[in-house]
């Protein structure tokens, strides 16, 4: 029998069965970190082309970018190889990395969308002990509501997108984000948090969104300039649309997560994203390196029972 199940499981794989999967990858080894052909730093692997990364937290009153970013050799920080760095120039300065097209998460229940990025902050210019008991890294994955992108360099560009005011720019966008803390050490009392954010009316992940989905109290925090593997996960469950999310937040494999069921979302697909937004809350520096987001489509159970029944059938036959 055992013989049996183990070819039937071949057979369901040959057959198309087997898990789907889609995910964009960025390593910053092609050196241009917005695709336009010039350089941004130097090149490593030129099959690394990855995505679409602009400054959308506008200029400083001297007109440099918020934030200014370089792609650069990290040897001895996240890794051997090329990271994307943020120069910040004060709080709340985002950068977006851009999909191309809309990446989602599939529809039956057990499907899976994870999100991964390694993080060191580079506090070279600005201590860690600068940082108040309030710093956060914040960031999340984001939807264009509003059909803007690609108009008056939204997406295309570096810029002043980040104001709900701003248009075109992250007004009016839906998406899920995420809080916690950074320090030089874990203030007396902090939480991180998973977040929903519908009709973006204001800075994009710009503190406590409109649907608090789970705080949890003692979770991680990056309190070094160590690198950090920071992973989300978004799971298919069981639900009405709309409640049907199970989220995983985790750094470094430690992990919370909480269900959307109960927490009023609208109903709708809500895991449909665009571009990825990340910022520090407050003045640092940073570094990102290893971008990828992945979906994982399982086959609906109706259709692998039936496949595999066929392919049992099968192999009764032949013997």
């Amino acid at each position: 029998m055992k013989q049996h199940i183990s070819i039937a499981i071949a057979l369901m794989a040959s057959a198309g069965l087997a898990a789907a999967q889609t995910s964009i990858t960025d390593g910053f080894g092609d050196g241009d970190r917005d695709n336009d052909g010039s350089l941004d730093g130097p090149l490593t692997d030129a099959s690394d082309v990855g995505i679409n990364w602009y400054s959308v937290g506008g200029t400083t009153s001297g007109g440099d970018p918020k934030p200014e970013l370089t792609v650069a050799d990290d040897a001895g920080g996240i890794n051997s190889g090329n990271a994307l760095f943020s120069q910040s120039r004060g709080s709340n300065a985002e950068l977006a990395g851009f999909f191309g097209s809309q990446v989602s998460l599939g529809s039956n229940i057990g499907d899976t969308m994870t999100l991964s990025f390694d993080l060191r902050l580079n506090a070279a210019s600005e201590p860690l002990t600068d940082l108040s008991d309030s710093a956060e890294l914040r960031f999340g994955l984001y939807t264009d509501s509003d059909n803007e992108l690609g108009t008056g360099g939204w997406g295309t560009s570096d810029g002043d997108f980040d104001s709900g005011s701003s248009s075109p720019g992250v007004g009016g966008d839906s998406g899920f984000f995420f809080r916690t803390p950074i320090n030089d050490a874990a203030p007396a009392s902090f939480a991180s948090r998973i977040i929903y954010e519908p009709n973006n009316p204001d800075n994009i992940a710009g503190g406590s969104g409109t649907e608090t989905i789970r705080v949890e109290d003692d979770f991680g925090g990056i309190y070094d300039e160590l690198s950090h593997n920071i992973e989300v996960t978004f799971e298919r469950i069981l639900g009405a649309p709309g409640e049907d999310l199970l989220i995983t937040f985790a750094i470094d494999g430690v992990s919370f997560s909480d269900t959307t069921v109960g927490e009023g979302l609208p109903l709708g697909d809500l895991a449909s994203f665009d571009y990825f937004v990340i910022m520090m809350s407050q003045d640092m520096d940073y570094a990102i390196d290893n971008f990828s987001l992945t979906t994982t489509a399982i086959p609906a159970p109706g259709v692998a029972a039936v496949m595999g029944l066929a392919g049992l059938a099968g192999v009764r036959r032949r013997r």
